[in-house]
């Protein structure tokens, strides 16, 4: 598999410090995969959805991929029938099972409708629901509420006009619909964010077609669970608004998204930040560049009041073809802090995901096409806290999305003695070619050994006392082999 350089611009970033968990990962096979949505579990492992080619010939089916706090493959499984099937967001419910939100089309009309998969806790498909109307339907986000039921929000061209209508599904955790909701006015309107107020209240937001300026309009509307309007409002000036993503905190509403300069018709840079209790404006920026720059996503994260919000652009330090991708952080009255970094790299970079992390830091999951097969692969960026990104001097290894029965067998070795003092002995059942890798518990590389033989014996003389983790690496697979202790 062929690995392509990787530039990371690293500012005002502290490389000091490992108390905790930084990681790069790229997870590629035969097909095109592409990852959307992320969520992490209560012992700091994740779960990941998209859509893959890999897992038999024919179309996308959506996956649910299960990985380890450093990102290691545990498992992944594969839902949907004859034609397209992705997963855009995915839910846990620990002790009970997940779930994801996506879309579909393997139905009798082959028009696309939502998806709802519940799996148990090790992925296995117990329900899976098609919602929708008679015409096209796409999700674009969706949320688990309070009382563990869902919503799923997204655009309708179920519409007299054939433009696009926001359409909204309130879901019970069993997938029976409790309602659906479709904003029936001309123009485009989309929903492309949603976000819990409290316990009893959800934001959505988008953009709607304005009649009297004839322009797309940012949007953003409060509801009660039975989506009874709270406020709905129209946000920007005389130009086309998007709202991609909204984050709720203290009371306040903040939104990202972009304008449409009419100058070069590219995108520039749009905040909004909004009183939750009726959407009036705070503050509000929109930024007249020479760049098409998108933001795409927001996060509060740590013990603070600062967030993340990641940008799409295109300009003179992309690289290669299409758009990349970086992060900002910002205060609560989105001043930018200074502290920023650019993912370029030679092909497309897709953001699907952002979310905060138990750690203090966050996570993103994406889409990257510069690695494996060179098709579209499924990229996981984890920061550490105090802005602390990971180790990218080199290309990364491209671990296998589909499940694999090797990676299995790698597993049955066996680690003496354990605990150990300063060496440590590994038996495998069958001679193995590749390099194993030991990690600390908190994610820095200590050692990296060669290996073609079915027995190593790795001086770890130097490490500290503690818990380490081995995982072994090749072209091909990456998988954990076991943990052992000082």
């Amino acid at each position: 598999m062929v690995s392509k350089t990787i530039i990371l611009f690293f500012l005002l970033l502290s490389l000091t410090s490992y108390s905790q968990i930084e990681f790069l990962k790229v997870y590629s096979d035969t097909g095109f995969e592409r990852g959307e949505g992320i969520t992490q579990l209560s012992d700091s492992s994740y779960l990941l959805t998209g859509s893959s080619t890999s897992f038999g010939e024919g179309p996308p089916q959506a996956f649910l991929m299960k990985i380890d706090s450093l990102g290691n493959h545990i498992w992944a499984k594969h839902f949907g029938g004859s034609e397209i099937n992705e997963g855009i967001r995915v839910f846990a419910i620990e002790n009970y099972g997940y779930f994801i939100g996506g879309n579909t089309n393997s139905n009798s009309n082959s028009d696309f409708n939502f998806y709802f998969v519940k799996t148990d806790e090790n992925g296995n498909a117990l329900i899976e629901k098609q919602m929708g109307t008679a015409e096209w339907d796409f999700m674009h986000d969706g949320i688990m509420l309070a009382d563990s039921s869902f919503i799923l929000t997204g655009e309708t061209f179920n519409t007299p006009d054939g433009k696009e209508d926001a359409y909204t599904v309130r879901l019970k955790k069993n997938g029976d619909t409790l309602w659906t909701k479709q904003s029936n006015k001309p123009g485009i309107d989309k929903i492309f964010a949603a976000e819990n107020v409290g316990d009893t209240a959800f934001v959505l937001a988008g953009t709607v077609w304005n009649e009297d300026s004839l322009m797309q309009k940012a949007f953003v509307g409060c509801y009660h669970l039975d989506h009874t309007p709270i406020w709905e409002l129209e946000y920007g000036e005389m130009d086309d608004y998007v709202i991609k993503d909204i984050e709720f905190y203290n009371g306040k509403v903040y939104c990202v998204g972009y304008r449409i300069n009419p100058i070069d018709d590219e995108k520039d840079e749009y905040t909004l930040q909004l009183n939750s209790i009726n959407g009036a404006i705070i503050s509000t920026y929109s930024y007249y560049g020479n760049s098409d720059k998108s933001m795409e996503k927001i996060v509060k994260y740590g013990n603070g009041i600062n967030f993340y919000i990641a940008y799409s652009f295109i300009d003179q330090f992309s690289l290669g073809i299409g758009a990349d991708f970086s992060l900002r952080k910002f205060d609560d009255f989105f001043s930018d802090l200074g502290v920023w970094f650019q993912f370029l790299a030679n092909g497309q970079d897709d953001l699907g995901d952002m979310i905060p992390t138990t750690d203090g830091g966050a996570i993103i999951v994406g889409t990257n096409q510069s690695f494996g097969t060179e098709n579209a692969n499924v990229l996981v960026l984890k920061i550490g806290p105090n802005d602390l990104y990971p180790n990218t001097s080199i290309p990364p290894i491209i671990n296998s999305l589909v499940e694999i029965e090797e990676n299995k067998e790698l597993l049955n070795s066996t680690i003496y003695p354990n605990p150990f003092e300063n060496n440590v002995n590994i038996a495998f059942e069958k001679n193995i070619s590749g390099n194993l890798l030991v990690y600390s518990i908190l994610g820095k590389l200590e050692l990296i050994q060669p290996i073609n033989s079915k027995k190593i014996t790795l001086d770890l003389n130097n490490l500290s006392k503690g818990v380490y983790f081995i995982e072994f690496q090749s072209d091909k697979y990456e998988t954990l082999v076991g943990k052992i202790i000082k």
